[in-house]
């Protein structure tokens, strides 16, 4: 078995201008939220335990039953892709679905030299309200998608990003964001 780890700051953006959002006019509430961003990931013990006996939440390991890992995959000429849906443990509030996508080059997959494989991805998670949203008890549910890469340097990120990552949550900037600080959950 393995630990897969990773730090996700996703951002919000008007899709009609592209532009990261700092506030939302709620059309259901009437309020204007101020936006946060969706902050995932942690160190060890806060990752997703890789076996035989499927993808589960490390900590929650020994809760949820075993499922036989079945991972599916896809080739295009130099192109490899694995297909993943994300274990949440029991008792989450529903809905909680994601489908994620991790693209890398075949050679680059086949190269047992390379310790840490270049990818992107893609995903689409379907949710409860962001806190955010300051929702309450209204219902529904929300829909989005992400994409991204995995970065060898902060360097990699563009400016207009990099900034509002150094403004918003300085603490993500490095590879070992935490220091002992609780972390919570961006959805209700």
């Amino acid at each position: 078995a393995y630990e897969l780890t990773g730090h996700t700051v996703t951002f919000f953006y008007d899709v009609g201008t592209g532009k990261m959002l700092d506030t939302f006019d709620n059309p259901y509430t009437g309020k204007r939220n101020n936006v946060t961003a969706s902050v995932q990931g942690g160190g060890a013990g806060f990752g997703f335990n890789y076996s035989v006996n499927g993808v589960r939440p490390t900590k929650f390991v020994d809760k949820m039953p075993d499922k036989p890992l079945q991972l599916q995959w896809s080739m295009v000429r130099d192109a490899i892709w694995m297909h993943a849906e994300t274990a949440y443990p029991p008792g989450m509030k529903q809905p909680r679905k994601q489908r994620q996508t991790i693209f890398t080059q075949q050679a680059n997959f086949a190269d047992r030299r390379i310790l840490k494989l270049p990818a992107v991805f893609t995903a689409t998670v379907f949710g409860n309200w962001p806190r955010w949203m300051d929702m309450g008890n209204h219902p529904g549910h929300v829909i989005w998608h992400a994409s991204g890469a995995k970065l060898d340097s902060i360097n990699d990120l563009s400016p207009k990003f990099r900034e509002r990552l150094e403004r918003d949550h300085p603490d993500r900037t490095t590879a070992y964001p935490f220091s002992g600080a609780k972390k919570i959950s961006d959805f209700t």
